[in-house]
């Protein structure tokens, strides 16, 4: 009888149920394990620290944000991205949009990006549609049943599009929210990515963790006319 042959019965009996329990095992390992959830991601007051205390000025109409997670494998994934309202419901006046995402789990990121965004006052009937750049979300999904805590968000806003928003200046314009900014913060707007005028801010939210969200993200292809508040004729 030959080596090979004698040591076949124990190689089939012993060494393959092995080889197939690590080979399971590294499939279970490369599942996306956030594949399939939505999740709501709520930035509140004090979580804004660049420029450290911008968040008393915008907390009153930057949206939660709600993210789709799509796709099997735990490296590359898409993200449906859309908003809520106070109340925690999707704010269906804000368009969805579809971003890729990388990943090596639990840390994650999306962007940087472009992303168009409706954007609702909370106190004040004053609505505007504005583009968002360099829109960067980090490490904002949980390790298993485990929040984050060490997630992050940034991105630029134009105040040629967002000055309206600023209902605590009288007359608001974009040069006025600037300097505005400049006095109280420090902070000076820079050149905007799109065309270099000197309109822009680049916003960081830090501690973040996203929870899941029991609902279903509709798509939205686009801003209803009836979503944008009119204003009485004098």
């Amino acid at each position: 009888m030959t080596l090979r042959r004698f040591f076949a019965p124990f190689f089939f009996r012993f060494a393959l149920p092995s080889l197939f329990a690590f080979t399971a095992g590294c499939s279970a390992e490369e599942e996306n394990p956030w594949n399939g959830t939505t999740y709501l991601l709520d930035i509140e007051s004090q979580d804004w620290s660049e420029p450290r205390g911008i968040g008393s000025e915008i907390d009153s109409f930057v949206p939660s944000f709600l993210l789709h997670v799509q796709g099997d494998q735990p490296d590359a994934f898409d993200v449906t991205l859309g908003t809520a309202d106070a109340a925690g419901e999707q704010d269906t006046c804000n368009p969805t949009s579809v971003f890729g995402a990388t990943a090596s789990p639990p840390a994650m990121k999306l962007g940087p990006t472009q992303y168009s965004l409706f954007i609702q006052h909370t106190d004040e009937p004053v609505a505007v549609q504005g583009t968002i750049y360099d829109l960067t979300i980090k490490n904002v999904l949980p390790d298993g049943d485990t929040p984050s805590s060490t997630g992050e968000f940034s991105a630029t806003m134009d105040f040629r599009e967002l000055y309206p928003l600023f209902t605590l200046i009288v007359d608001p314009t974009a040069d006025k929210v600037c300097t505005l900014l400049e006095d109280s913060y420090s902070s000076a707007c820079s050149p905007c990515p799109n065309d270099g005028e000197p309109y822009c801010l680049t916003v960081k939210a830090i501690g973040l963790g996203a929870t899941p969200w029991n609902g279903a993200l509709e798509p939205v292809d686009a801003v209803d006319p009836s979503c944008i508040p009119t204003t009485p004729a004098p």
